[in-house]
């Protein structure tokens, strides 16, 4: 919980802070479209990916601090996943690194995802590591292996959340492709960097879903009321500069 405060993420055992505040509106769009009032959810509406356009921009800090926000929920769990395998940050906030995690059980049929999936300091937030390094991750994610492995955790998590922290999608082929097993994607840009031409080429690669969101971050203005503020293309957010 001391790493949590001195990072500045979301702490589960103090609700009244300003990131909790914050993550708490960016997550209830997307709990509404996993678990609607009318029952109608959906397709794979609690499968949700985590991207940006380019390295950098605070995806995983988003990931992270959303899972975080979702395990708050008296009746939810989260189990995070590390999809991003050329950095691994997810893995390594978690001192997970090395460990057994998504790449072995794609690759082994052996494995199950019980086998890998972690248990947290955080109730109700369990972790798949990135797992052992792989020369054809891309394959691997592409493959029907992976999506019969996304549909088994969407089923097996149905009053959850799969939240997966994906790489960026103009730097691997990977994103686009994990994007393609989400039924909601959220990509994280950040304020005044990511020229908005970097932003549409890499909205251009979400083909497989209309439920996207937008995440301002390491905004610099000071944002409206209560922090949040709506676009014509999903929500944005903003935060204190040099924060993230």
């Amino acid at each position: 919980m001391e790493r949590l405060r001195t990072t500045g993420m979301v702490i589960p055992n103090d609700p009244n802070t300003q990131i909790a505040y914050e993550f708490r509106h960016i997550k209830r769009p997307l709990l509404m479209r996993a678990f609607p009032l009318n029952d109608v959810a959906c397709d794979g509406g609690n499968v949700i990916v985590v991207t940006s356009a380019v390295p950098g921009e605070g995806k995983t800090f988003v990931a992270i601090c959303l899972a975080l926000s979702v395990a708050m929920e008296l009746e939810r769990r989260v189990l995070l996943v590390d999809g991003d395998m050329a950095r691994a940050e997810t893995s390594g906030y978690f001192g997970a690194v090395g460990e057994l995690g998504l790449t072995d059980v794609l690759a082994d049929i052996r494995l199950s995802p019980e086998d890998v999936i972690m248990g947290t300091d955080v109730e109700r937030l369990l972790l798949m590591p990135t797992g052992s390094p792989n020369p054809n991750t891309t394959e691997l994610m592409n493959s029907d292996s992976m999506k019969a492995l996304v549909q088994e955790l969407a089923v097996e998590n149905k009053d959850g959340i799969v939240l997966i922290d994906a790489p960026p999608l103009l730097a691997t082929s990977e994103a686009a492709v994990l994007t393609g097993h989400a039924g909601q994607v959220v990509m994280v840009v950040e304020a005044e960097r990511t020229p908005t031409t970097v932003v549409e080429e890499a909205l251009s690669q979400l083909t497989s879903t209309d439920n996207v969101r937008l995440i301002l971050n390491k905004s610099t203005h000071r944002p409206r009321k209560h922090g949040y503020y709506s676009y014509g293309y999903g929500y944005g957010y903003g935060y204190g500069p040099g924060r993230r």
